[in-house]
């Protein structure tokens, strides 16, 4: 399978970076209740989040802000 598009994983510290400040358990909570993507085991004793997941999630927030939605978190 041929990738279209460059796919990368971001760190617990890049959330951050990117102005999600959840804690690691609140973010296993949402996770766990399919309010936020899903992390991806990288290594032995690493995860991380597929960015373009997390763009999109972050869209999908501000979304459902702009049309009155209740939000997902």
């Amino acid at each position: 399978m041929t990738w279209r598009c460059r796919m990368r994983f971001i760190s617990f510290d890049d959330l951050r970076d990117k102005g999600i400040n959840f804690s690691r358990s609140y973010l296993c909570r949402l996770q766990k209740a399919g309010k936020f993507p899903k992390s991806v085991k990288i290594g032995a004793a690493r995860i991380g989040w597929v960015e373009a997941e997390i763009d999109q999630w972050m869209a999908d927030c501000i979304k459902q802000r702009d049309d009155g939605t209740p939000p997902m978190a």
